[in-house]
């Protein structure tokens, strides 16, 4: 048991590293940048309104043990005018101690490094006490982003904190995925600011698996006071499962930063290799300590983890890899060493790293290639990321594999690593289309002087396009490699975008075969790209946004690159005037001018995606991917269409950003989305965009009739129905589908001379239509409304519908059509009764299993009056017109109307277990009307032969 002299020593060993090393953090730092850091803890020692961070005279502030320096306070004066420190003492303090880790102080320290503090508070603060202590942090931080510096607080209580209550995963905290590791990264890199120090540090290394136990020990016989250190509690607990967490975050940060990462994803692997019995970094440090090691750059946290490193794979013999994390450690430090080093400046990062340098075996010629990092080009990154991702690759199944000999990840950490795992795939997952990001902070410019591009047609007729450095000719091709193959030239200019390739001086060289892109078309292309993609890649994802699916956040598409859809009529010097200016359906040839579409995608994992499409079916795709790509989102993606081939580019732009916002209006209105359809009329053919197995589909009619067709269906929902602005343009269809109302059958009718067009819009969306002999009003309107109050009664009362999933019918509503010269369509209300409908008519029901085949069973009641199929065959239709010839009392003709039907027993219905809507009626009474009005009409002409 160690004497309380002992400890003292072992205290003052420690707090004189840390104040070695705070000295050496104040050097480095900007002169503006060291008050921040000098007066750091004095900002949690006190609450004055004049300093940064003040939110209320009540937020936890006090430090135990410290003595703000005079230096300090003069200081704040200068900064602060109105500042005055009293000194005040507490008889608690909620501050327990400051501290900065990770790089600070460090061999690894650079302007560019950021700094995590972690703010050690009472655990038993209130909530509302948190919540001030945390907006003061915030308040901390802008000061400090006034100052040049990048920092991160992290409140952290001992208590949470062995309990393993971590922040949320966020771009600055690795959530649950590590404890253990991040505890001792903390212990060997901490710098201790002001207040308690870590118990850790009275704990000697060889009782290290006895952490608990000794320190309570020493506690409990006064030896230290509990009052003195803050207990964190010790690594050497560390499970299997944390490897596999801290690695994939290592990862993570190596995707933007790889450099920084690649170090500590080696150290995670040398740990994993000595598992469970782990010689950690930490351990290593406090011991030197204890043993009396005063030489502070052996001391150095990250010269100790180069070294461990380096043990680990040479023991392994991989001297690829050993040259890879040493030039890691030659970037992460940022010291030129071919250069001469500052006159009258000694730098001690320069003076380690010219010792590790020399050990290394560096020539000065290695040197200048690594210190000429900034001139880099693409050629050189290239090769640069592929060791880098190769590496973070085989880091990363070596992890995996060690993960699965030894643990099992619980739910807990699992949340975490699924995000994790989520910027992983969206980082190296390869596949057709997306443009990768070729240059993680590898080279500040890869802006190229020349640039050749080539277009390679296949002997399969496969277009592709390649990117050449430099002036490359045809004839160079043979003996050059391209820097990028691509299946647009879209793609190829996005690739160039987003790694930063073309700047303003760049030249480029078109080398092109059958094709009309010229290098206006292409520099109109770069320059829109510039100004849609400004900064080249999109920006840093958060977690918040990974842990929820990818949105599309923008669209740009490009139409008829290289294409002049009306080229044929140019070269004859012909130019279509028309006032038909939709252009999917221009002039009086109705022409599609959307030849080809590329595109580019941005979503909001900050993928980047390319799409190409040809021809009308091309269109079609493009259309029906963009739905399944945002149906689940909330907002439009914003969304650009550009053309430059053509003199009606502006008409091409503007219709196919139109429909596409069209389109996503459409299905985001609907409640039900997997219920909508869009009707679009496309040349001389129409298309219905629409739900089938669970994907927006599109079908093609080359008729009305047949489109009209296909709406009479649904499936037992209500369907919403959309149709273009330039589809149907004139018709009344556009006019009154507007109009249609789940639950309500509406009927609507047009007379036209002596016919009439009959609409019907059934309470499950479905379009019946029908056109007919006029008579007159009161005649179409009462067979209707008689039918329709039978249909409105079977669907929402027969027992069969009360299991059945179907649409209740709420109301019926008649309106008639009339329109002007300009074809401006007005509706009047039309109010019927029952009681004037029955006046004229009596029954005729029929019942049936019928769908067009002769073995289906049919009854038609006319009154009492039966007539069955199954008896009379096809001479059912002659008996029933004869019936109701005899029952005319009228001279005039007039066609025979169904009153009711029953299709409860149908087989289409009965074996699909679905139920008709109104609209299946109508069909089925329109069917079996036209074949008892040929009887009819036949049983007419036989009676005046027979008269005459």
């Amino acid at each position: 048991m160690p004497a309380m002299q002992e400890i003292d020593i072992i205290v003052r060993r420690f707090s004189a590293l840390n104040r070695d090393r705070l000295q050496r953090l104040l050097a480095r730092v900007r002169s503006k940048q060291r008050p921040f850091l000098e007066a750091l803890p004095l900002l949690f020692h006190v609450n004055h309104p004049e300093l940064p961070g003040f939110v209320s005279e009540h937020t936890p502030a006090g430090l135990p043990g410290y003595t703000v320096p005079k230096k300090v306070i003069d200081g704040m004066k200068a900064l602060f005018k109105d500042f005055e420190y009293k000194f005040h003492a507490l008889p608690r303090y909620p501050i327990y101690g400051i501290y900065l880790t990770g790089s600070s102080s460090t061999v690894a320290y650079s302007e560019k490094s950021d700094f995590d503090i972690w703010v050690c508070h009472n655990p038993e603060i209130k909530d509302e006490d948190y919540s001030e202590l945390l907006k003061k942090t915030h308040g901390i931080k802008t000061w400090a982003r006034e100052l040049g510096l990048k920092v991160h607080f992290f409140l952290v209580d001992e208590v949470s904190f062995k309990d393993r209550h971590h922040d949320e995963l966020s771009t600055e905290s690795s959530g649950t995925t590590q404890h253990h590791l991040l505890l001792e990264e903390f212990y060997r890199t901490g710098l201790h600011l002001a207040g308690r120090y870590p118990a850790w540090w009275v704990v000697p290394p060889d009782q290290e698996n006895n952490y608990q136990d000794y320190l309570a020990d020493i506690t409990d016989k006064g030896i230290v006071s509990e009052f003195d250190f803050i207990d964190f509690g010790t690594y050497m607990d560390l499970t299997a499962e944390e490897f596999i967490g801290a690695s994939l975050w290592q990862i993570y940060k190596g995707i933007d930063s790889p450099y920084k990462s690649v170090l500590k994803i080696m150290l995670m692997e040398a740990y994993a290799s000595e598992y469970p019995d782990i010689d950690f970094l930490a351990s290593r440090f406090k011991e030197a300590i204890y043993e009396g090691e005063k030489n502070i750059n052996r001391l150095d946290p990250y010269a100790l983890m180069c070294h461990k490193v380096e043990e680990y794979l040479l023991s392994r013999n991989e001297p690829a890899r050993l040259e890879l994390i040493r030039r890691c450690f030659y970037f992460k430090v940022d010291e030129q060493l071919s250069t001469p080093a500052p006159r009258k400046k000694r730098i001690w990062q320069r003076e380690l790293m010219q010792d590790l340098v020399l050990a290394w075996g560096w020539d000065v010629a290695h040197l200048l290639m690594l210190d000429s990092r900034h001139s880099w080009k693409i050629h050189r990154v290239l090769e640069e990321r592929k060791t880098l991702v190769d590496e973070l690759t085989h880091s990363y199944r070596l992890l995996t594999g060690f993960i699965g000999e030894h643990t099992r990840i619980s739910s807990a950490s699992n949340k975490d690593l699924h995000v994790l795992g989520r910027k992983l795939h969206t980082a190296f997952d390869r596949r057709s289309g997306k443009i990768e990001i070729v240059n993680p902070d590898i080279s500040p410019n890869l802006m190229e002087p020349n640039l050749s591009v080539h277009k390679q047609v296949t002997r399969n007729g496969q277009e592709f396009w390649q990117l050449y450095r430099g002036k490359i000719t045809v004839a160079d091709k043979i003996r050059t490699t391209p820097l990028k193959r691509a299946r647009s030239i879209l793609e190829l200019c996005g690739w160039c975008q987003f790694n930063n390739l073309i700047g303003a001086s760049t030249a480029i060289t078109l080398y092109t075969q059958n094709t009309n892109i010229d290098n206006n078309e292409l520099k109109k292309i770069i320059n829109e790209l510039k100004l849609l993609y400004p900064g080249s890649f999109p920006g840093e994802v958060d977690f918040d946004t990974l842990s929820t699916p990818a949105n599309y956040t923008s669209m740009s598409f490009f139409v008829n690159v290289g294409i002049d859809p009306l080229a044929r009529y140019s070269a004859e010097g012909k130019h279509i005037i028309s006032e038909q200016n939709d252009a999917l359906k221009f002039g009086n040839f109705h022409q599609n001018l959307v030849m080809a579409i590329d595109g580019i995608t941005i979503t909001s994992w900050n993928e980047v995606l390319t799409t190409s499409y040809e021809g009308t079916s091309g269109l079609m795709d493009c259309l029906c991917e963009f739905i399944n790509m945002t149906l689940l989102q909330k907002r439009c993606p914003d969304i650009r269409v550009f053309s430059y081939s053509s003199l009606n580019s502006h008409i091409i732009t503007q219709r196919l950003e139109q429909l596409l916002k069209n389109i996503f209006k459409t299905y985001k209105k609907s409640d039900h989305p997997t219920s909508s359809r869009y009707v679009l009329a496309i040349a001389k053919d129409y298309y219905l965009i629409h739900f089938v197995e669970n994907a927006i589909q599109y079908r093609k009619f080359s008729n009305q009739e047949g489109l009209l067709e296909e709406l009479s269906f649904t499936t037992g929902n209500f369907v919403n129905t959309v149709i273009d602005d330039e589809a149907f343009k004139g018709d009344v269809l556009p006019f009154i589908i507007r109009k249609n109302k789940p639950g309500i059958i509406q009927l609507y009718y047009k007379v036209n001379n002596d016919m009439v067009d009959t609409y019907v819009l059934d309470e499950t969306g479905a379009i019946f239509h029908q056109t007919a002999p006029y008579f007159q009003h009161k005649t179409l309107l009462n067979q209707y409304h008689r039918f329709l109050e039978s249909v409105r009664d079977r669907i929402n009362f027969l027992p069969l519908a009360s299991h059945i999933n179907r649409t209740e019918i709420t109301g019926i509503e008649y309106y008639s059509i009339t329109n002007d010269k300009k074809r401006t369509y007005r509706l009047t209300r039309r109010i019927q009764s029952m009681q004037e409908s029955a006046m004229q008519y009596y029954s005729v029901q029929v019942i049936t299993g019928y769908s067009g085949s002769e073995k289906d069973s049919l009854s038609v009641f006319c009154d009492d009056w039966e007539f069955s199929m199954m008896e009379l065959g096809e001479d059912l239709f002659i008996q029933v017109a004869n019936r109701i010839l005899m029952q005319r009392k009228m001279t005039r003709r007039y066609p025979i109307y169904i009153t009711d039907i029953d299709l409860s027993q149908n087989s289409e219905y009965s074996e699909a277990m679905n139920f008709p809507s109104t609209a299946d009626y109508l069909k089925y009474k329109k069917a079996i009307e036209l074949k008892l009005n040929e009887a009819l009409e036949r049983q007419t002409r036989l009676s005046l032969a027979s008269s005459i």
